[in-house]
């Protein structure tokens, strides 16, 4: 049940979740408790312009259903997270200094660090690689460990298990590529290739190569 005992305050029967008006004398901040501990403020910042304040032990922010669901800031590790989306992040424990925006982005996560995902599924099945950017559609979405990723576009680097430190810009770029050390620079450059430290520029560049340490140039 809901109780109104006063004007500035509406509070469930036993008063331990409740939103507050006025605390204190003249306090125009809008504080909600949920199980008797402040877990929302929203007020007005130096320059009077309004702030809404999720207030967490680890300095996480968690917006949409599910989203940072498992994750426990002990301290050093879960903290500082910012997940926005259906999921995003659902399955991260010990992650930190994440970013995920989309539908389930870092959706298994759960010690991975350092990590980008902006787009829907963006590094979905990553667990502990860290040190990823992944921004467009189901970018660099298998991966499951590797680090030092970057994938921009649809499906860059989306569809292996990839190896580390790759750079895939373009649709499709580098979409099933499960070496390391590979750049790739178009729409579907190195898409189905194969190898490790290779080059690809241009439109389809390379896209069944399975040679290493070579450059390809297409248009």
């Amino acid at each position: 049940s809901i109780s109104v005992p006063s004007a500035d305050l509406i509070s469930d029967e036993d008063g331990d979740t409740r939103v507050e008006t006025e605390r204190l004398a003249d306090d125009d901040f809008i504080r909600f408790y949920v199980e008797g501990t402040e877990k929302m403020r929203l007020r007005k910042n130096a320059n009077n312009v309004p702030t809404l304040e999720l207030l967490d032990s680890g300095d996480n922010t968690f917006v949409g259903r599910y989203a940072g669901e498992d994750t426990s800031p002990n301290g050093i590790y879960g903290e500082n997270n910012v997940l926005v989306g259906y999921q995003a992040g659902k399955d991260n424990t010990d992650g930190r200094n994440n970013v995920g925006l989309g539908y389930q982005a870092l959706y298994k996560n759960t010690t991975g660090a350092l990590n980008i995902a902006i787009g829907a599924e963006t590094l979905e099945d990553n667990v502990n690689g860290g040190e990823n950017i992944a921004i467009g559609n189901r970018a660099v979405a298998n991966s499951i460990s590797s680090s030092k990723n970057i994938g921009i576009g649809q499906g860059t680097l989306g569809n292996a298990s990839v190896g580390n430190d790759n750079t895939a810009i373009g649709w499709g770029a580098l979409g099933t590529n499960s070496g390391q050390k590979n750049v790739a620079l178009g729409n579907l450059a190195g898409m189905n290739s194969s190898g490790d430290g290779n080059i690809f520029i241009g439109y389809s560049a390379g896209q069944t190569a399975n040679a290493g340490n070579a450059l390809y140039i297409d248009n």
